[in-house]
């Protein structure tokens, strides 16, 4: 559940889909602010606010407010309010790993150039 989770952004960036092995990509860090859970017998609750400097390989940079979810199980949740100069989205999806092994929080930005 969210109470073990340690902050962590499995991160997807669909417009740079890369094959395993074809080259390395330069690190790209991304804030993470105001981060909260809270749970019940019954799930938890996440929020917290993401922003992204431009990517190393030209990716736009991004700020998105609002994300938030649920344990319960689905697809990814876009985020209430996000700043990006092109078409794109900054959506989140809790995976949950099972009760003694805590639970992930993927973000997922994409975007068109």
């Amino acid at each position: 559940m969210l109470s073990k989770l340690s902050v962590l952004a499995l991160l997807s960036t669909t417009a740079s889909v890369v094959s395993a092995g074809a080259c390395e990509l330069p690190p790209w860090t991304w804030q993470i602010s105001g981060f909260s859970s809270v749970c019940t017998a019954a799930t938890c609750r996440y929020s917290f606010n993401v922003s992204m400097p431009a990517g190393p390989t030209g990716q736009p940079s991004a700020d998105a407010s609002g994300c938030f979810g649920t344990s319960v199980q689905g697809g990814f949740k876009p985020c209430s309010v996000v700043g990006i100069d092109v078409p794109g989205d900054v959506q989140t999806q809790e995976y949950n790993h099972g009760i003694d092994i805590g639970a992930s929080i993927s973000v997922q930005y994409t975007f068109e150039q």
